[in-house]
């Protein structure tokens, strides 16, 4: 039986809308006896997140400026320290992560590779997205 408060049993989806980077997220049919219908199957909750672009940049940015090892950063941090919604940076933080752009460790964030650039990289993969999305491919 899915747990209904499992994380791992959503499925989540990025895409570009109008500029905006959407991390649409659906928790699947759940059997619970807490949330039946008369079929004995409930429908789970689906909603949407937004990280304008310029949020994004901002995120990316200041990860890059993060060093690989040491203490990292975190999302409040990042939130704080850029003045922006909590929610629009864990939109990017989780589409970075998506892309094997972050890792997260103990809810810290570090950028995956000490070698690259990372608010390059960041925005190749949003423009590659946005892309995708107008030839009408799923991101």
């Amino acid at each position: 039986m899915m747990d209904i408060n499992n994380i791992d049993d959503r499925l989540v989806r990025f895409y570009v809308r109008d500029g905006v980077l959407v991390r649409a997220v659906h928790n699947p049919l759940i059997r619970d006896l807490a949330v039946t219908t008369v079929a004995g199957v409930a429908r789970g909750r689906s909603y949407e997140h937004r990280c304008d672009r310029a949020a994004f940049e901002t995120v990316a940015h200041a990860l890059a400026e993060v060093p690989a090892d040491g203490r990292g950063t975190s999302l409040c941090e990042l939130a704080r320290q850029e003045r922006l919604a909590v929610t629009r940076v864990d939109v990017a933080l989780a589409f970075l992560k998506d892309r094997g752009l972050v890792e997260r460790r103990r809810r810290r964030c570090y950028p995956a590779s000490a070698g690259g650039d990372l608010y390059l990289d960041a925005m190749i993969e949003f423009f590659a997205l946005a892309e995708a999305g107008k030839e009408g491919v799923e991101g």
